[in-house]
């Protein structure tokens, strides 16, 4: 019932996506935007730059996360 009662709330669930923005990546490591995006600039977390903005591959973060060393 969940799902459609946030779909008749005007909220829609969240989409599985094969990578996060910034914000969404600093979400799921439990750290600030601000952080996350110094670790992009020196190259401490992997990403691929899209124009202006950072694609966190989810494999990367979720390997990460499990402590699989360098994502």
């Amino acid at each position: 019932m969940g799902v459609v009662a946030n779909r008749l709330n005007g909220v829609e669930p969240p989409v599985e996506r094969g990578v996060y923005t910034a914000r969404e990546a600093a979400v799921r490591l439990g750290v600030s935007y601000t952080t996350v995006k110094l670790a992009l600039q020196r190259g401490e977390l992997k990403a691929i730059r899209v124009g202006s903005r950072w694609a966190i591959p989810k494999a990367w973060l979720d390997r990460l996360l499990a402590g699989e060393g360098d994502a």
